[in-house]
């Protein structure tokens, strides 16, 4: 079985009182192109940090561990900072 490749762009759910966030909007534009052999595809996504492993998880059917840039021995984590985190796949 082959296995699609796919760039995830997430946009966050609406908050403060709007109907939508200008996030998820922005993601949308792009939703089903393809580059370099890869498919975006879009997820709306919760605001709350807890909420989305658990989405991740179901859509991709994967295991998505989370570990603090200071619990990491990945190069990497290093570049980690508040609301831009180091995401590593492996």
């Amino acid at each position: 079985m082959i296995q699609q490749k796919i760039i995830l762009l997430t946009g966050f759910e609406p908050f403060g009182g709007s109907s939508v966030n200008p996030s998820i909007k922005a993601c949308k534009l792009l939703m089903n192109e393809i580059y370099n052999g890869y498919t975006v595809k879009v997820e709306e996504i919760p605001l709350r940090f807890k909420e989305i492993k658990p989405i991740i998880e179901k859509k991709f059917h994967t295991k998505v561990e989370i570990i603090l840039e200071k619990d990491s021995n990945v190069k990497k984590a290093a570049q980690a900072l508040p609301g831009k985190p180091a995401i590593i796949i492996s």
